[in-house]
C-alpha cells in the first residue's frame, strides 16, 4: 500500500481506525473491524454513486444526501 497522505480523506481514515479508536478509545479489534467494515461499504457506494476510483473518492463527496442514500 502506498503511503497515506496525512490530510486527506484515507489518510484520516486510517488514522481514526488505528490510532483514535485503538489507543485513545479503547476500543476491542471486533469493534474496529465493524467501523472499518461499514466504512468500506460507505466508500464503495460514493465511488460507484460518482463513478470515480475509490482513490478519488474525497470529503467532499460524502454529503448528508449523499449518506441518507446509503
Amino acid at each position: 500500500m502506498s503511503k497515506l497522505a496525512k490530510g486527506t480523506l484515507f489518510g484520516r481514515v486510517h488514522d481514526f481506525l488505528k490510532i483514535y479508536l485503538p489507543k485513545q478509545r479503547h476500543l476491542s479489534s471486533n469493534t474496529i473491524l465493524a467501523y472499518q467494515k461499514s466504512l468500506e461499504l460507505l466508500f464503495d457506494f460514493v465511488k460507484n454513486h460518482n463513478d470515480v476510483h475509490l482513490s478519488e473518492v474525497t470529503f467532499e463527496m460524502l454529503t448528508a444526501s449523499k449518506i441518507d442514500l446509503f
